[in-house]
């Protein structure tokens, strides 16, 4: 093969790099020295849709796109390279990981010509890391190639590092900034902006998020051309608030101004002296203003709470006494903290419960415990965690914390222990007992509750009628991971699968070496936390469902990573054969096939979890092609997740049980 490719003509290397994808074009640079030095040389577009790179203590992975996702592991004796997805690595003996990481990056970014979706840095970081090195290496990569992407994504420690990077990227294709804190545990915080406002690429970015730190009121004037901004601030005046409903006012370009404060230095009277008397709503006051020469008004929504905010949005005269539209204006909520309502409605603040059985390995536990300690969103919206461990000989009582931490600390001192559990295999679970203490806690918030069962033994319960309603009467969310080799006792799989499907959550049965992907997955609905589409279907044998056209809540035109879920059979795997997918919008200019392996999100067990990147605004077709062996009735479940907020969805009819 080598002395093939050596004597192949360059006209004829060009045309076969064309057609090349990353992962095959980084296998062809280790065929030998020649090709190699042609890939350099020639500089082939790598087409690469996202570099997504995330820093830990003792590793570091790097996602290119839906093609290659690869991680890198510092060790005693040098560096293990290998694909996430594997157990084996190659190891780089003597190499030191910011070398081995950067080095690759060198490669990918040089040759990477076309516009790409999104760069993005992260970190998690708990041991001492230099990480103004790590980013000044990185600007120095981007200094030689500068980067067309359409949008930067970063974590940030302060002003300089963001200058190192974002001074680099091709400011006439950015049109998307985010800046997070990466203190996932502590955020908020100053953060100054003085010197990154004045860069052409702030001047030509049409949407902003700083969700997490709280930045100088000062600034608000560079936020007035945005698109859209999400904002925080420690304290605002009114003076301010004025001035931006000022600029506004004149912006050709501007949608939605989103921020919260916690202090506003005016009175309520100042406020309506200055904006007149407001409409009353349910979670707070609105006015409008005209625009000159302009169909459209401005909207001003005021929210007080721990959290106030302001929400600044362009509306049509006809829907200015639309009141339910106040309602549906939440985006990008998902970066805060929502106060409380009265009622159970979406924006409600509520509570996560981790429900683990004690036949569990502790390894799979700690796969869901870490699965929302770590989480970089989930504190905003949740205000309550709980974890409890059942299947054991005495019942204990479900654990309720404030914050994270107590929680991390519970769950790991109340991992699986052999010898509290039943030690038969004829005892069915009392999983559903869980639920019932979780309904009846005067602890902790139970509206909207997402509630994590990872099982191990089944149940056998088989009247669930009363526990489903009340389940559904809180719009709580059951989502659960189910071993297929149970550990004993318990006949009535189908139970787990009931509550989940008709509290619109999902059950997914798997085993064997991938079963803790299977936990690991259920952290996705953390970040995507709106579901928007949910429907069951009733299918047999061979044949294809076509879902009705349908948009996502994104009210923009740009892009945002969904959450996609189909369940291919409402017990453990048995006469399936296969289930393909396409995703694709209406003029079949975007397609988006599932599952296999190469894209990232194959199937495990009877789940298949993916997250492409799809626009708001526009139509989507969702096909879905089943075989199975026999013509026996089996159940799919289809289900959507945005990070744009969406109401509770109406949930599926009732079967007594």
């Amino acid at each position: 093969m080598t002395s093939s490719l050596d004597h192949m003509p360059a006209i004829v290397l060009n045309l076969v790099l064309e057609k090349c994808e990353f992962r095959e074009i980084v296998s062809l640079r280790k065929v030998c020295r020649s090709l190699r030095n042609f890939i350099e040389s020639t500089a082939p577009d790598l087409k690469l849709p996202c570099i997504i790179l995330k820093v830990y203590d003792s590793k570091i992975t790097i996602n290119y796109g839906n093609d290659l996702n690869i991680r890198y592991l510092k060790l005693e004796n040098g560096v293990g390279v290998g694909l996430q997805e594997d157990t084996k690595f190659t190891v780089l003996e003597n190499a030191n990981l910011s070398d081995v990481v950067i080095e690759d990056l060198k490669f990918a970014l040089t040759f990477q010509k076309s516009k790409m979706e999104q760069f993005s840095l992260r970190w998690d970081l708990k041991e001492e890391f230099d990480t103004g090195d790590f980013v000044k290496r990185l600007e120095n990569i981007l200094e030689s190639n500068s980067l067309s992407t359409r949008a930067f994504h970063m974590e940030a420690h302060n002003q300089t590092e963001i200058l190192s990077l974002l001074s680099n990227l091709d400011s006439q294709l950015l049109e998307e900034l985010w800046v997070f804190n990466p203190d996932k545990q502590n955020p908020g915080g100053f953060f100054d902006l003085d010197q990154v406002v004045d860069l052409d690429q702030w001047r030509n970015i049409k949407s902003i998020g700083i969700p997490t730190f709280s930045i100088s009121e000062n600034l608000l004037p560079k936020f007035s051309h945005f698109v859209w901004c999400v904002l925080s601030f420690e304290e605002i005046s009114l003076e301010s608030v004025v001035a931006l409903k000022k600029a506004l006012l004149q912006s050709p370009t501007f949608q939605i101004c989103d921020f919260y404060y916690k202090s506003l230095k005016a009175t309520d009277e100042q406020v309506e002296e200055e904006f007149g008397v407001p409409q009353l709503e349910t979670r707070g006051k609105k006015w409008f203003s005209n625009i000159e020469g302009s169909e459209q008004m401005l909207e001003i929504v005021q929210e007080k709470g721990i959290y106030s905010r302001f929400l600044f949005s362009k509306t049509m005269e006809n829907e200015k006494k639309n009141s339910s539209k106040f309602c549906y204006y939440k985006t990008f909520e998902q970066f805060y903290r929502p106060e409380k309502d009265a009622g159970c409605t979406r924006r409600t603040n509520s509570t996560i419960l981790a429900a683990y059985s004690n036949d569990l390995d502790e390894y799979d536990v700690n796969m869901l415990r870490s699965s929302i300690v770590f989480d970089n969103f989930i504190f905003y919206g949740y205000s309550m965690f709980a974890n409890v461990r059942f299947d054991v000989k005495v019942e204990e009582e479900i654990q309720y914390h404030s914050d994270r931490f107590s929680f991390n600390a519970s769950m790991s001192a109340r991992m699986p222990d052999p010898s509290l559990g039943y030690n038969d295999t004829t005892t069915g679970s009392d999983v559903f007992n869980v639920l019932q203490k979780f309904l009846h806690n005067k602890q902790a918030p139970i509206c909207g509750a997402l509630v994590y069962i990872v099982a191990k033994r089944y149940p056998n319960d088989k009247a669930l009628t009363d526990l489903i309603t009340q389940l559904r009467d809180n719009h709580i969310f059951v989502y659960i991971v189910a071993h297929n080799v149970r550990s004993g006792g318990g006949y009535n799989p189908e139970a787990l699968y009931e509550v989940a499907d008709k509290t619109n959550g999902f059950c997914i049965f798997n085993s064997g070496v991938n079963f803790w992907v299977s936990v690991s997955d259920l952290s996705y609905v953390n970040y995507r936390p709106y579901q928007f589409q949910s429907q069951t279907f009733n299918v047999s044998g061979t044949g294809r469902l076509e879902l009705p056209v349908w948009q996502t809540p994104n009210p923009t035109q740009y892009s945002e990573q969904m959450l996609v879920v189909i369940i291919v059979q409402n017990h453990s795997l048995s006469n399936f054969i296969s289930l393909n997918y396409t995703i694709e919008n209406t003029d079949k200019s975007f397609v988006f096939v599932g599952p296999n392996q190469s894209s990232g999100y194959p199937r495990f067990g009877t789940g298949i979890l993916a997250q492409p990147q799809l626009n708001g605004s526009t139509d989507y077709k969702w096909t879905i092609d089943y075989h199975y062996s026999n013509n026996e009735p089996q159940q799919i479940e289809t289900r959507l997740y945005s990070n744009y907020y969406h109401d509770f969805l109406p949930l599926p009819p009732m079967r007594l049980c």
